[in-house]
């Protein structure tokens, strides 16, 4: 007796106990970030470059110690906002989804309305595709990491959609 009202606590949905994490990278390593839309692209790339503030001569005969810095830049050496820029890369390094779809097959999505792939040691990629039916609050998407296509909410989606007005000054 006891037994089976444990058994119907536990007979939910599969997406209950799924690992819902679709795409996962240590942000740090990332040195490039690249957002594909229809009417536009962009690549930004982090370059270490040396302190130049603040810096002061060596009074002893000790090795001087160069410090650098990161900057991003795109590819036509326009100004990136860091800050928007960082903040991406921290929110889709560790990406859930909100659930995974069942009833559609991952190969019939082919033509996404943006993609973002994230370069480090290797590439991390996802595509963002026109939302299943009008005004949903998620977007289906795929992910380079994942063999299923799942739902993004749509605060998640337009952060890519939106990346390349948002990053560029």
């Amino acid at each position: 007796h006891a037994g089976e009202g444990f058994r119907n606590r536990i007979q939910g949905k599969a997406d209950t106990f799924r690992d819902k994490t679709v795409m996962s990278f240590e942000p740090g390593q990332i040195q490039q970030v690249r957002v594909i839309k229809k009417d536009a692209q962009d690549t930004f790339v982090k370059e270490t470059v040396p302190e130049t503030a603040g810096e002061k001569p060596a009074e002893d005969d000790s090795p001087k110690m160069k410090t650098t810095h990161s900057v991003w830049s795109n590819a036509a050496g326009e100004v990136v906002k860091e800050n928007k820029l960082t903040k991406l890369i921290d929110d889709f390094s560790s990406l859930k989804c909100s659930a995974f779809v069942y009833d559609r097959e991952k190969a019939a999505f082919t033509d996404p309305i943006a993609k973002i792939s994230f370069k480090g040691a290797e590439e991390y990629t996802l595509q963002i595709f026109e939302q299943l039916e009008k005004d949903a609050s998620e977007y289906p998407a795929i992910s380079s990491q994942n063999d299923y296509l799942f739902l993004v909410p749509k605060w998640q989606a337009d952060q890519v959609i939106n990346a390349l007005d948002d990053i560029v000054d």
